[in-house]
């Protein structure tokens, strides 16, 4: 019985570090993550300049301007419950 709830506690805590880790607490934290996804959809030539980053109770929105592999685009990552959210302004962006 007791090793039953020390896994199940286990579960749970180990669930809500990683919710909590995929959340963005600062604003560096909301632009690391929107950079990183950037680099694993584009690999080479990618170019990126920050337009706006701003928060909204405890959610943060990055907007970007992207040049990669002979596109531009602008890019936004939106944060919000733990959630990131990725669009762009192009009609055939690359899906997650």
């Amino acid at each position: 019985m007791k090793s039953t709830l020390a896994i199940i506690l286990v579960i749970c805590f180990s669930t809500f570090i990683s919710t909590s880790a995929a959340a963005a607490g600062s604003k560096s934290e909301a632009l690391t993550e929107c950079k990183d996804h950037l680099d694993s959809l584009y690999q080479d030539g990618l170019r990126t300049k920050v337009k706006r980053i701003k928060k909204r109770g405890g959610d943060f929105e990055v907007k970007m301007k992207v040049s990669a592999e002979g596109e531009r685009f602008n890019a936004v990552c939106s944060f919000a419950d733990g959630n990131m959210n990725y669009t762009t302004d192009q009609a055939s962006s690359i899906a997650d």
